[in-house]
């Protein structure tokens, strides 16, 4: 129409104008114009028809245009559907269900997840942002033992959006995040703190592809090409461009898992830059990233630079314990095969009775005193489900984790079958040889989970040729799938081992059995900084011989490997040191009379020996101190550990006449704390950091270390009645009445101590007695509350007032001046003890001005290591005057309150969780009497007279 609006006003331009142009000529008739009109009239009525068919024709055109476009969307909306409908189920399928290792019959009739899955109990890692932690920071440290997965995932998407789950071997890890992805896939999101739906995608990091960058490095590729890789190995048709669209479009969960499973360190620090990139990138998703604590450190520059919560996999509880065998053993019998002639109703109350007997005698079992060992094992779900799987048909279990691997090994490649009447396709002992070197071979040439098909068959079959009936690669592996489960598919082209740990515990016999070839042992020391390495060493360990375990030492010093160990490393090597059954000592000891080593592995070679603490190994070090001179770098140590070890008293009486420590002005040994070093710190007045005014502190005894676990150990069992020596100089029922009227002069204390005095083990013992992370003998003793720690310096002043000043408890009516022979610090003590100067001023750190800031060598802090470390493992971190530990570690009790508003006990030292900004001398918080945390411990002070802190009037 519009075209035919032109026209009209062109031609009525046109003919207008000539007509003009006509009129004004001489003989211009009107009557002539009329033929020339009526033809541009019927011109005009012909291209209406044109006009309007050209029109119909154009909204045809759009109509068809609309609708291609409306189908096209209807399709990809379609395709999405379908797509999303596929992963689902898919995901469903990987993490939905539990294959119980060690059952064939549940193989065949998987358990669904939610009905096996114990819940986890998780700590959420407490983060310090400020120089000075707020009070009730410390208060919820309390909680965090005990938080349920979906409390801690809560508590992480609250603030930010990548949660990350550090476990042990076998902890649990990836368990968890099939939970979560289950939670999700059920529609059941709100229990995990989701207001609106969250779709989850799951993403093993073994999987991750590298590909070289500009600069010729290799880097991680996008998340949705991975994932469209993960759909494809799954025989999935979904698209990179499809999982892009979820992850930009829609809220998503993204459970990566196994960063550790990343054997090269380089690589894991890629990927650590890979997820921050991905939280900044991707606005809708949220991320949980899991890690054994040997594949996250920042010690090794791994670590996420992006704001998250840490949450730490904790042991298994007793109640856990039991809720996983009654669950377990469940599964296990409900799964089997009924015979013929009973009907379904008939079999499942059968075997539910059965499960419940065979789990209640296992949990019995493992009450037992005896099993204490058996007991720590359990707390590990992994081992639990080893332990399950040999007390099902055996009711026994082995003592020790090797031990415990060894049997199940046994049961799973030979004796289940032979107990179901079936012949085995190898004995137990062929199926070791052939899968130890291909275990070894995926170790150190692959270094990968996961291994080719073809090349594991080529790895396997010139051995199994070797064997009576040659069997085929390929059919010896579908028995370790389909019979054994030991492993399994890893989608169409690689097997996997059904548990990392297995891979790792084969590959350390294929280790033992290549000690003895060229340089095996020597090329072995050379991973040992390697974390990819750590389980497969510990193992090999455990089943050396004297031989090998000499050689390993002698090869060990001599490397340049062990001319610096971050305690990390020092905590493993005195691991190997402790699982090795045999322990010859000939090249430790020609290690520690050697010149060519450094001070930092004289020190290590001597905590060997400790550990080792055999006559020959206290007699070696003695003979040390006997050839050293006054300025060696280790002589101190040497002696705190023959003084710890030689604990007989000729010997004792012996030894002190050679202690060149005794020169130092002062200090002295406590024989009820396995000898352990009191050091004189002179006094002196300084400008207090809290009041600015200046305060005076006398002559003072400061214990050398922290409270040790081994230590406070004595002291639990002496009030179980375990220790003879101090019970006959100390009754139990004297000891309980002092302590009493002791607390009566401190506000909460008896209530704390209730009437009970067989309650008091349970009131005093910590909290972390039984988690592997805090309980070694020589880390401090964490989890004690402020009354626990003023009861064990009690305890010790009883000792010394009874044992070594001979006087009668009963006749002592100062209990005050008694209480404070031993006793907590005061702040006002700590600080001068921490950071006194000659002149008065107060260090900003513990050590000597000239080594300078803080820094990884110096103190455990900033969750560097994960735990605290064995006391004294930082002696350059020390004070001038020898005191170990004074800041990092652990929070120290101290005896005054924090303020007068604020009649909490104070603490001063901060702890392995601690930024750079929260260690110092002046640092202070405090906490709650009654409670305890993984990071708070105490210090023992010694002094001959009463004394009184001008903070507060608490005793």
């Amino acid at each position: 129409m519009r075209q035919l609006g032109r026209i009209v006003f062109l031609a009525g331009f046109f003919i207008f104008t000539s007509f003009l142009y006509g009129q004004s000529q001489s003989g211009f008739k009107w009557q002539d114009a009329v033929p020339w009109v009526i033809a541009f009239l019927m011109f005009l009525l012909s291209l209406i028809p044109y006009l309007k068919r050209r029109k119909d024709a154009i909204l045809k055109k759009i109509a068809e245009l609309e609708a291609e476009k409306k189908f096209k969307d209807q399709e990809r909306v379609t395709s999405s559907r379908t797509a999303e409908e596929i992963y689902r189920a898919a995901l469903r399928e990987e993490v939905g269900t539990l294959h119980l290792l060690g059952s064939p019959d549940i193989e065949c009739k998987p358990v669904r997840l939610e009905d096996a899955f114990v819940s986890l109990c998780i700590s959420e890692s407490w983060r310090s942002e400020k120089r000075f932690e707020k009070p009730e920071k410390m208060e919820r440290m309390q909680m965090e033992r005990h938080l349920t997965p979906e409390q801690v995932m809560k508590r992480a998407f609250q603030n930010f959006r990548l949660l990350l789950v550090i476990g042990d071997p076998g902890s649990g890890k990836t368990t968890l995040l099939k939970y979560y992805a289950v939670k999700c896939l059920n529609k059941r999101y709100g229990e995990l703190g989701f207001k609106t739906e969250v779709f989850p995608i799951y993403f093993p990091l073994r999987d991750l592809q590298f590909q070289k960058g500009e600069e010729g490095n290799d880097e991680p590729t996008a998340l949705p090409g991975n994932l469209a890789k993960w759909a494809e190995r799954h025989l999935l048709n979904i698209s990179e461009e499809q999982f892009y669209q979820w992850l930009q479009k829609r809220k998503t969960l993204v459970l990566l898992d196994g960063l550790d499973e990343i054997s090269s360190k380089e690589r894991r620090r890629k990927v650590c830059r890979w997820v921050r990139d991905m939280c900044n990138g991707l606005k809708n998703a949220c991320f949980v990233l899991t890690s054994r604590a040997t594949g996250y450190r920042k010690l090794d520059g791994i670590e996420l630079e992006v704001p998250h919560l840490r949450a730490d996999i904790m042991d298994f509880s007793d109640q856990q314990q039991e809720d996983f065998l009654k669950k377990w053993f469940r599964a296990a019998f409900f799964c089997e095969l009924p015979p013929e002639g009973t009907t379904e109703q008939e079999w499942k109350q059968q075997q539910l009775k059965k499960a419940e007997q065979r789990s209640q005698t296992i949990i019995e079992f493992l009450k037992k005193e005896d099993n204490k060992a058996l007991r720590e094992l359990a707390a590990v779900p992994m081992l639990l489900q080893i332990m399950s799987i040999i007390w099902k048909d055996r009711q026994f279990l082995p003592k020790t984790r090797p031990a415990l691997y060894d049997t199940a090994l046994n049961y799973l490649l030979e004796y289940r079958d032979r107990q179901k009447g079936i012949e085995p396709l190898l004995l137990a002992d062929e199926a070791r040889c052939v899968l130890a070197p291909t275990a070894l071979w995926m170790q150190e040439e692959l270094k990968m989970d996961e291994a080719p098909k073809d090349a594991v068959h080529q790895t396997m079959q010139p051995i199994l040729n070797t064997l009576e009936g040659q069997p085929k690669a390929l059919t010896f592996c579908e028995n370790l799938r389909d019979r054994a489960g030991l492993i399994a598919d890893y989608g169409k082209e690689h097997y996997i081992f059904r548990h990392r740990s297995f891979r790792e515990f084969l590959s350390a016999l294929q280790l033992v059995k290549d000690a003895c070839r060229g340089n095996r042992i020597e090329t072995l020391v050379e991973h040992f900084k390697e974390d990819w390495w750590e389980e497969s060493m510990r193992f090999f360990m455990s089943k050396s011989d004297d031989k090998m375990f000499d050689r390993f030492m002698h090869c060990f010093f001599r490397s340049e490997v062990s001319r610096h160990l971050d305690a990390n490393k020092q905590t493993l090597l005195q691991n190997l040191v402790k699982e090795a059954p045999l322990k010859k000592i000939d090249a430790l000891v020609n290690a520690l009379n050697s010149k060519d080593l450094n001070g930092n592995q004289g020190r290590y070679v001597m905590d060997c020996l400790k550990t080792i603490g055999t006559p020959e190994a206290v007699k070696a070090i003695e003979i040390f101190i006997d050839k050293s001179k006054e300025d060696e770098a280790n002589l101190d140590h040497a002696m705190d550990i023959v003084w710890e070890l030689k604990l007989e008293k000729p010997e004792r009486d012996e030894f002190i006449k050679k202690d060149r420590l005794l020169s130092r002005p002062g200090s002295f040994r406590n024989p009820f704390e396995d000898n352990v070093e009191y050091i004189k710190i002179p006094g002196g007045t300084y400008k207090y950091s809290v009041t600015k005014k200046m305060v005076t502190v006398p002559d003072l005894y400061f214990c050398k270390y922290p409270v040790t676990n081994k230590r406070y150990q004595r002291f639990i069992d002496y009030l179980k009645g375990l220790k003879k020596e101090f019970i006959k100089p100390l009754p139990l029922d004297l000891f309980e009445a002092k302590l009493l009227q002791f607390a009566c002069s401190i506000k909460g204390y008896t209530k704390f101590l209730g009437r009970n005095f067989k309650e008091w083990p349970g009131k005093f013992r910590s909290k972390y007695d039984d988690n592997r992370r805090f309980s070694i003998d020589e880390q401090p003793v964490v989890g004690v509350t402020w009354f626990a720690a003023r009861s064990y310096c009690f305890w010790l002043s009883c000792l010394e007032a009874s044992v070594n000043r001979g006087e009668k408890l009963e006749d002592i009516k100062d209990i005050s001046q008694l209480a404070s022979l031993y006793r907590l610090p005061t702040e006002t003590e700590w600080e001068w003890a921490a950071g006194g100067e000659p002149d008065g001023s107060i260090r900003k750190y513990p050590w000597p001005k000239e080594k300078g800031e803080l820094n990884s060598s110096l103190a455990n802090y900033n969750k560097n290591i994960g735990t605290t470390t064995p006391v004294g493992f930082y002696p350059n971190g020390a004070t001038s005057q020898g005191l170990m530990d004074m800041v990092g570690n652990v929070w120290e009790w101290m005896k005054n309150p924090y303020s007068k508003e604020e009649d909490c006990p104070a603490l001063r030292g901060a702890s392995w969780e601690n930024d750079v900004y929260g260690l110092g001398c002046h640092t202070r918080i405090y906490g709650d009497s009654a409670s305890w945390y993984f990071s708070v411990g105490f210090r023992v002070l010694r002094a001959f007279a009463p004394s009184h802190s001008p903070v507060g009037s608490r005793q």
